[in-house]
């Protein structure tokens, strides 16, 4: 069975970790497997490079590449015959439309997100978005990373029966916590190795809710005046400069620290004592797996699927509400003494592995292909 992975960049995020993940891992298991992407550079372009991943860079020259896009999209799949395609962020309606022009191979929708606010997009987006519904029929079959994907799916009208929940595989050997990477990391960060250290990782983005995380910890500081703060991940410029001005305005000049974008997460983890996630909606979030697998405690937002990752590892609080998450950040902080991080690492282990995730990748794909 030759796969193609389809998706559209391979910038930095957690869908684009769990395609190179997956494609990786289907390579060393001797699956033919190549990554189809409309702009072949950024972060991630490295780690298939060297993992021996064939990467079929379509060159998109912008949004309003068409048809020279869409020929060479036809060209590149014609050239290497994959039985199925899988598809991920921003490449559904493209595979399914070529689909209905060729009829064939079988196309499988990776689906993330969960509970998007369409008002926030562009009328670009937005159309996409009701495009997507409509032409979701075409797909042999979706594939959610959570139950809270699933749901969302068939809530907005999704009209394919065939919806299969495959949770995110972790690389627990990769993520492990290393004593000289925090070190190192705190050092740079200019942080005294006693200082407790709570952090958001992620892009900054309106659904983070990065807002509610400096609300909190300007109350968390009045019970911890020696807490500090990190917010991992770059975005959005508009509103990172926002935030920047909010958190001066609350007191945080000293205290908060942007770190812009990191190609090291592990140093990130093992850096931190406490991993926060203050999002206004997720699917499942590969940052609280990550963070879990480094042994970090997590205070997550409960949205998505955070609730089942998190179980008893960790606290759930309600979204968008600053004051919750202080005291429960402050929770957190007075238990690190006594925190068990190996507890956090087996759970991750023993429930979101990425052999896991492969099998049934291949389970659900290989069903498609065989006659």
């Amino acid at each position: 069975m030759r796969v193609l992975l389809f998706t559209r960049s391979l910038d930095a995020g957690g869908a684009e970790r769990q395609l190179v993940l997956l494609a990786k891992s289907l390579h060393s298991r001797g699956v033919p497997v190549a990554v189809m992407v409309y702009y072949g550079s950024g972060p991630f372009r490295s780690d298939l490079d060297e993992a021996g991943v064939p990467v079929l860079d379509l060159k998109k020259s912008g949004r309003w590449d068409f048809a020279a896009f869409g020929l060479r999209t036809i060209e590149a799949i014609r050239k290497y015959r994959p039985d199925v395609i899988y598809t991920f962020i921003g490449a559904h309606l493209v595979a399914s439309a070529l689909w209905l022009l060729i009829g064939r191979p079988p196309i499988f929708w990776g689906v993330r997100a969960s509970q998007k606010d369409m008002s926030k997009y562009d009328s670009f987006i937005r159309t996409a978005h009701r495009l997507s519904i409509a032409m979701s029929r075409f797909a042999r079959g979706i594939i959610c990373n959570s139950n809270a994907g699933r749901d969302y799916i068939e809530s907005i009208g999704y009209k394919n029966k065939n919806i299969k929940i495959i949770s995110n595989g972790i690389d627990t050997a990769r993520f492990r916590s290393d004593p000289n990477k925090r070190l190192s990391q705190r050092n740079y960060w200019s942080l005294k190795d006693h200082s407790p250290l709570i952090g958001v990782v992620a892009r900054i983005d309106i659904v983070k809710d990065h807002s509610s995380f400096i609300k909190a910890a300007a109350r968390v500081l009045n019970e911890h005046p020696n807490a500090r703060f990190v917010c991992v991940g770059d975005g959005d410029p508009e509103l990172l400069m926002s935030l920047k001005n909010e958190s001066i305005q609350l007191g945080l000049s000293d205290k908060l620290i942007w770190a812009g974008h990191s190609n090291n997460p592990v140093a990130d983890y093992s850096a931190l004592d406490v991993l926060v996630l203050p999002s206004m909606t997720e699917g499942f979030p590969n940052v609280v797996v990550e963070a879990m697998t480094c042994g970090l405690p997590v205070v997550a937002t409960d949205v998505g699927d955070c609730r089942r990752i998190v179980g008893d590892c960790g606290w759930i609080v309600p979204p968008k509400n600053p004051e919750a998450l202080a005291a429960t950040i402050s929770e957190a902080i007075y238990a690190l003494p006594t925190w068990s991080a190996e507890r956090s690492r087996k759970r991750i282990q023993e429930n979101f592995s990425v052999d896991a995730m492969v099998d049934q990748t291949l389970s659900v794909l290989d069903a498609a292909v065989k006659p």
